[in-house]
């Protein structure tokens, strides 16, 4: 069986054009060492200001929105080879929203009293500092937000961050 006019040529082609490619990409990549994720370095006297937004539908009940302003402050690195960095949490404003209410956090509890932690340069959350006498709700509302952060450093999302 014939191949129709021109067809022949075609594969021809594409087979040259796969050919160069893989040539390409296994030079290039024999160029490229492995490097480890290392992408989180805080820098001394900047606030690292994020808006976070989620929405929770709780079936029969109502759907819920969060919203939070908060800002992250390097207090120190280490000189150590763990390259941990220690950062300050600032809570500018936390509310819950639902068709019926807003609740604003950051007005109805304290979240000026310190919360520090530890990240590495790939986004984990290592030791939590604060004072043992503060609110446990707060403490709690600070832990997720950090966690916020974490999970998306470590993962990146596929879609668009706001």
């Amino acid at each position: 069986m014939a191949l129709p006019a021109g067809l022949g040529r075609t594969n021809l082609r594409l087979g040259v054009t796969m050919l160069k490619l893989a040539l390409v990409l296994s030079i290039s990549t024999s160029w490229i060492s492995p490097v480890l994720a290392s992408f989180i370095l805080f820098k001394p006297d900047t606030e690292y200001v994020y808006t976070f937004y989620s929405s929770t539908e709780l079936k029969k009940v109502r759907t819920l929105q969060a919203e939070s302003k908060i800002g992250f402050v390097l207090v120190k690195s280490s000189n150590s080879s763990s390259g941990l960095q220690e950062i300050y949490l600032r809570v500018h404003s936390a509310a819950v929203t639902s068709q019926e209410e807003r609740v604003h956090l950051s007005e109805e509890r304290d979240f000026t009293d310190w919360f520090s932690f530890d990240i590495s340069e790939n986004g984990a959350i290592g030791q939590v500092y604060f004072p043992r006498d503060q609110d446990d709700h707060v403490i709690g509302v600070k832990k997720g937000l950090v966690s916020l952060l974490a999970a998306n450093l470590q993962h990146p999302p596929q879609d668009k961050v706001n």
